[in-house]
């Protein structure tokens, strides 16, 4: 197959992507609603106070406000962009 032909059916298959995503986009789930009222209290939970600098502060404050992550994991992240994270991590190693 041409670089051409193999380019053509690249962006066919990323335009489909992008409709399934969208129809996605706009019919959330139960549980993707209630994904989304945790983690918005968990950012709120963790967000430093204004003026202060989260890395300036000490190991223990630092895990309370996401200054301390080291992976994405410990970051108030959607299931569904931590699975999309670790494919892409997984295809950049391949």
């Amino acid at each position: 197959m041409s670089g051409a032909a193999r380019s053509k059916e690249r962006d066919a298959r990323e335009r489909k992507q992008r409709r399934t995503f969208v129809k996605l986009l706009n019919k959330r789930s139960a549980h993707e609603d209630a994904e989304i009222k945790e983690l918005s209290e968990r950012i709120a939970r963790g967000a430093p106070a204004p003026g202060t600098n989260p890395l300036a502060l000490g190991e223990e404050a630092a895990k309370e406000n996401f200054a301390a992550a080291r992976s994405f994991d410990e970051l108030p992240l959607s299931e569904y962009t931590k699975v999309r994270l670790s494919r892409a991590a997984s295809m950049r190693a391949a």
